[in-house]
């Protein structure tokens, strides 16, 4: 009986003795440490879930393939047994407005949409006109002067 109280008394004493140990080292490590500057966190947005999928690929070769996305964002396009494909997607643009884009192609016609692009004004580069030269960058223009020395 007594081998055995004087075992759970070393053992109680060593367990006392390694709390204390790794106390004071952790308080060690929080005085050792240099404190952080407070600076205000970056505002990060939340990551972008995919709220609804639409995933069904058939043995003969035809899809609907899709997804709606947390931040207004989707696509849904499916394709016939004859290779034919539609679709749409659509997002939020800068100013908060759904942007919707639908497409389709085929072999008769190719790719078409409804984008509307930028329109561009070819007539100045058919005249011959040199377009309006763009600014470069002076970094750019130091690296063209280095290869020229060579």
């Amino acid at each position: 009986m007594r081998g055995l109280s004087l075992a759970c008394y070393v053992l109680c004493a060593g367990l006392v003795f390694s709390q204390e140990t790794t106390e004071s080292s952790s308080q060690e490590e929080i005085t050792a440490a240099p404190a952080a500057p407070t600076t205000a966190a970056p505002v990060t947005e939340a990551p972008v879930v995919i709220i609804k999928q639409v995933n069904e690929i058939n043995d003969d070769g035809t899809y609907t393939v899709g997804y709606e996305a947390s931040d207004g964002s989707f696509k849904l396009e499916t394709k016939d047994a004859d290779g034919n494909v539609e679709g749409k997607y659509g997002f939020i643009d800068e100013t908060g407005e759904i942007k919707i884009v639908e497409y389709s192609a085929n072999n008769s016609t190719g790719f078409t949409s409804d984008l509307e692009l930028p329109s561009v004004d070819l007539s100045a580069a058919v005249a011959g006109e040199a377009a309006p030269a763009a600014p470069v960058d002076p970094a750019f223009a130091l690296e063209q002067q280095r290869h020229a020395a060579v």
